[in-house]
Formats: C-alpha cells, sequence, structure tokens
C-alpha cells in the first residue's frame, strides 16, 4: 500500500471540508479558530511528506 498517496489523497479532502468550514466562519470566531488550526496541520503534513 501506497501510504504516501494516501496520505496525499486525506490531506486534499481535509482542505475541501475546511474551505467549507472557512466559508462559515464569518458568524462564529471559534469556527475561524478550528479552521486555521486546520490548516496549519494539514500544510505541515504536506511538508512532512
Amino acid at each position: 500500500m501506497d501510504y504516501k498517496n494516501v496520505l496525499e489523497n486525506q490531506i486534499k479532502e481535509l482542505e475541501k471540508l475546511n474551505s467549507r468550514l472557512v466559508e462559515s466562519c464569518e458568524k462564529e470566531e471559534k469556527v475561524c479558530e478550528v479552521a486555521r488550526t486546520i490548516m496549519e496541520i494539514a500544510k505541515t503534513a504536506k511538508d512532512l511528506i
């Protein structure tokens, strides 16, 4: 199994879901904080692979 491809696909899916979260974050500041954290995690994961 190619774990790198699996991880890359999961990161892409995470980014898609997070973009939807960002769209709704104007209503709630906590949601914005969560969205920022998710983006940082995705970026770090990309840098590691």
